[in-house]
């Protein structure tokens, strides 16, 4: 049941950070699957019909459900707000040189440290992480050698956890349903590369979901500021090379 108090803007504006916060889902659930003749697009919304449609009936109007549908199905044409997230949340990528096209059923998320070469050093091991969701234990955080091989079965397991928590969700609130997807997606996404293809893997799907939804929400309350203009800080630690002497 909808709160009396929560304002029909807020709600809006919630229902399009829910939408950037899934409307990359569909890579999640094409890697847990063998079928090659679904795009990402039509996987998020399967997965949206499925486990998400009816715990928003009760949250949200069916013009707001719209825009967390469109945003999972068509979010690369322009769908308001979501689309710009989508693509100022992108540009943490690292282009790869060689932009190799590979299976992302067969990548895992690599580990920044990679990134980091000793002295007169040429090869760097290759490190990711495995696909276990989020919890205390050392041997499932830290990276491992990375041995490239089919992952589908272990995503399929990460997958099917991460749906099976999404349909538990009671819906109290809005922004207790915004809460409870996050924290899943944190669980779930955080060693799911969101992109595989031309760019470098070490961003996590979550992070991108996160940085995205955080954008769109912001660019949803700017829409009405004479100066739309703002500015997006980024610290930045990433280097090419790290010598050490003596």
């Amino acid at each position: 049941m909808k709160n009396r108090g929560e304002d029909r803007t807020d709600r809006m504006k919630e229902a399009i950070i829910l939408g950037a916060m899934l409307h990359d889902i569909g890579k999640f659930y094409q890697r847990s699957t063998q079928e090659s003749n679904k795009d990402h697009q039509g996987l998020g919304l399967e997965f949206f019909e499925r486990s998400i449609s009816e715990n928003l009936t009760d949250l949200f109007s069916d013009k707001e459900k719209e825009i967390v549908r469109n945003a999972i199905n068509s979010h690369h044409q322009v769908i308001d707000f979501i689309t710009e997230a989508d693509w100022i949340a992108s540009g943490e990528r690292v282009k790869l040189e060689d932009e190799e096209f590979g299976d992302p059923r067969e990548q895992s998320l690599s580990s920044i440290f990679t990134q980091i070469y000793l002295l007169n050093q040429s090869k760097v091991n290759d490190f990711s992480y495995k696909l276990e969701p989020l919890s205390c234990n050392s041997r499932d955080i830290f990276p491992v050698e990375t041995q490239r091989r089919n992952l589908v079965q272990e995503y399929k397991k990460l997958w099917q956890g991460f749906e099976d928590e999404i349909k538990k969700i009671r819906p109290l609130s809005v922004r207790h349903y915004l809460n409870s997807v996050y924290y899943i997606l944190q669980k779930y996404a955080w060693c799911v590369p969101s992109a595989t293809y031309k760019s470098e893997p070490d961003i996590s799907l979550f992070d991108h979901l996160k940085i995205a939804s955080a954008i769109a929400g912001a660019l949803y309350l700017a829409k009405d500021v004479k100066d739309k203009n703002f500015c997006l800080l980024e610290q930045i630690f990433r280097v090419s090379r790290i010598s050490f002497t003596e």
